[in-house]
Protein backbone atom coordinates (compact mmCIF):
# COMPACT_ATOMS: atom_id res chain seq x y z
CA UNK A 1 0.00 0.00 0.00
CA UNK A 2 1.06 3.33 -0.71
CA UNK A 3 2.28 6.12 1.32
CA UNK A 4 0.43 9.07 1.12
CA UNK A 5 0.01 12.56 2.77
CA UNK A 6 -3.08 14.67 2.57
CA UNK A 7 -3.74 17.89 3.40
CA UNK A 8 -6.94 20.21 3.47
CA UNK A 9 -7.46 23.71 2.75
CA UNK A 10 -10.21 26.39 3.60
CA UNK A 11 -10.30 29.50 1.75
CA UNK A 12 -12.39 31.94 2.61
CA UNK A 13 -14.02 34.54 -0.07
CA UNK A 14 -16.13 37.39 0.81
CA UNK A 15 -19.42 36.38 -0.83
CA UNK A 16 -20.23 39.94 -2.12
CA UNK A 17 -16.52 41.20 -3.95
CA UNK A 18 -14.78 37.80 -4.18
CA UNK A 19 -12.14 38.81 -2.54
CA UNK A 20 -9.99 35.89 -0.46
CA UNK A 21 -10.29 36.64 3.42
CA UNK A 22 -8.41 33.80 4.56
CA UNK A 23 -6.31 31.01 3.18
CA UNK A 24 -5.78 28.23 5.81
CA UNK A 25 -3.90 24.36 5.61
CA UNK A 26 -3.50 21.72 8.45
CA UNK A 27 -0.09 20.64 7.32
CA UNK A 28 2.76 22.67 6.41
CA UNK A 29 3.69 24.57 10.04
CA UNK A 30 5.14 26.93 8.06
CA UNK A 31 2.36 27.72 5.43
CA UNK A 32 2.68 26.41 1.78
CA UNK A 33 1.79 27.06 -2.04
CA UNK A 34 -0.64 24.48 -2.34
CA UNK A 35 -2.06 25.48 -6.06
CA UNK A 36 -3.74 29.05 -5.60
CA UNK A 37 -0.39 30.88 -5.94
CA UNK A 38 -0.49 32.66 -2.33
CA UNK A 39 0.81 30.97 0.97
CA UNK A 40 -1.50 28.68 2.93
CA UNK A 41 -1.14 29.60 6.60
CA UNK A 42 -0.97 26.77 9.45
CA UNK A 43 -3.93 26.20 11.60
CA UNK A 44 -5.01 23.36 13.46
CA UNK A 45 -8.49 22.32 12.26
CA UNK A 46 -10.42 19.18 11.27
CA UNK A 47 -13.33 19.17 9.10
CA UNK A 48 -15.98 16.62 8.76
CA UNK A 49 -16.64 14.51 5.63
CA UNK A 50 -19.30 16.59 2.88
CA UNK A 51 -22.52 15.49 3.64
CA UNK A 52 -24.29 14.60 0.31
CA UNK A 53 -28.09 13.14 0.15
CA UNK A 54 -30.04 12.01 -2.80
CA UNK A 55 -33.56 13.58 -1.22
CA UNK A 56 -31.62 17.12 -0.95
CA UNK A 57 -29.98 19.72 -3.16
CA UNK A 58 -28.14 20.79 0.40
CA UNK A 59 -24.59 19.45 0.94
CA UNK A 60 -22.52 20.53 4.22
CA UNK A 61 -19.90 19.88 6.36
CA UNK A 62 -18.03 21.39 9.38
CA UNK A 63 -15.13 23.06 10.11
CA UNK A 64 -13.76 22.74 13.68
CA UNK A 65 -11.08 25.02 14.98
CA UNK A 66 -8.87 24.95 18.78
CA UNK A 67 -10.89 27.73 20.66
CA UNK A 68 -8.35 30.33 20.13
CA UNK A 69 -9.98 33.91 21.16
CA UNK A 70 -8.61 34.65 17.18
CA UNK A 71 -10.26 31.76 15.94
CA UNK A 72 -14.18 32.29 17.60
CA UNK A 73 -13.26 35.58 15.73
CA UNK A 74 -12.86 34.22 12.76
CA UNK A 75 -15.92 32.03 12.84
CA UNK A 76 -18.20 35.52 13.80
CA UNK A 77 -16.56 37.00 10.94
CA UNK A 78 -17.46 34.39 8.38
CA UNK A 79 -21.27 34.12 9.78
CA UNK A 80 -21.94 37.75 10.32
CA UNK A 81 -20.27 38.32 6.58
CA UNK A 82 -21.55 35.35 4.99
CA UNK A 83 -18.52 34.15 3.60
CA UNK A 84 -18.03 31.44 0.76
CA UNK A 85 -15.79 28.66 1.44
CA UNK A 86 -13.97 26.60 -0.67
CA UNK A 87 -12.91 23.36 1.14
CA UNK A 88 -10.08 21.67 -0.63
CA UNK A 89 -8.25 18.52 -0.04
CA UNK A 90 -4.68 17.54 -1.80
CA UNK A 91 -3.00 14.41 -1.26
CA UNK A 92 0.84 13.22 -2.62
CA UNK A 93 2.39 9.90 -2.76
CA UNK A 94 5.39 9.28 -0.84
CA UNK A 95 7.36 9.33 -3.59
CA UNK A 96 7.22 13.09 -4.05
CA UNK A 97 8.42 13.85 -0.74
CA UNK A 98 6.02 13.68 2.46
CA UNK A 99 7.74 16.64 4.33
CA UNK A 100 8.07 18.63 1.29
CA UNK A 101 6.09 17.60 -1.85
CA UNK A 102 6.82 18.34 -5.16
CA UNK A 103 3.22 18.57 -6.53
CA UNK A 104 0.01 18.14 -5.00
CA UNK A 105 -2.81 16.16 -6.49
CA UNK A 106 -6.53 17.77 -6.03
CA UNK A 107 -8.54 14.93 -4.45
CA UNK A 108 -12.07 16.73 -3.73
CA UNK A 109 -13.60 19.97 -3.27
CA UNK A 110 -16.29 21.83 -2.22
CA UNK A 111 -18.24 25.34 -2.18
CA UNK A 112 -20.53 26.51 0.51
CA UNK A 113 -21.61 29.65 2.65
CA UNK A 114 -20.83 30.05 6.37
CA UNK A 115 -24.17 29.19 7.65
CA UNK A 116 -24.09 29.00 12.06
CA UNK A 117 -20.90 28.49 14.48
CA UNK A 118 -21.29 26.82 17.91
CA UNK A 119 -18.88 26.72 20.80
CA UNK A 120 -17.88 24.42 23.99
CA UNK A 121 -14.87 25.64 25.67
CA UNK A 122 -12.47 24.04 23.91
CA UNK A 123 -12.89 24.48 19.76
CA UNK A 124 -15.12 26.79 17.59
CA UNK A 125 -17.34 24.77 14.89
CA UNK A 126 -18.28 26.68 11.41
CA UNK A 127 -20.95 24.93 9.66
CA UNK A 128 -20.97 25.78 6.03
CA UNK A 129 -23.86 24.76 3.90
CA UNK A 130 -24.88 25.35 0.35
CA UNK A 131 -28.31 26.20 0.16
CA UNK A 132 -29.36 27.99 3.76
CA UNK A 133 -33.16 27.19 4.66
CA UNK A 134 -34.15 27.45 0.85
CA UNK A 135 -35.33 24.15 0.02
CA UNK A 136 -38.63 24.23 -0.70
CA UNK A 137 -41.27 24.80 -3.93
CA UNK A 138 -41.28 28.48 -3.62
CA UNK A 139 -38.05 29.20 -3.62
CA UNK A 140 -37.38 31.36 -6.62
CA UNK A 141 -36.25 29.30 -9.72
CA UNK A 142 -37.21 26.43 -8.34
CA UNK A 143 -40.72 26.89 -9.58
CA UNK A 144 -41.48 26.83 -13.46
CA UNK A 145 -44.23 29.21 -14.20
CA UNK A 146 -47.99 27.99 -15.08
CA UNK A 147 -47.37 30.33 -18.39
CA UNK A 148 -44.97 28.58 -19.82
CA UNK A 149 -46.24 24.93 -18.51
CA UNK A 150 -49.58 25.33 -20.49
CA UNK A 151 -47.52 25.86 -24.16
CA UNK A 152 -45.44 22.53 -22.90
CA UNK A 153 -48.44 20.69 -22.18
CA UNK A 154 -48.04 16.85 -23.81
CA UNK A 155 -50.40 16.59 -27.09
CA UNK A 156 -51.66 13.16 -28.80
CA UNK A 157 -49.35 13.25 -32.33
Amino acid sequence: MAIRGIVTQIVMFDSETFEQKYDFQNYFLNGRDLGFGTISEYNSFRTTPVDIQKTSVTQKFKITFSGTGANVDLVEEAIISNYSIQYVIWRWSGNEGLENPTGFNLFAECLASAEEGSSDFTTVTLTCSTYSKTVNADFPGRKIPWQILVPLALRKT
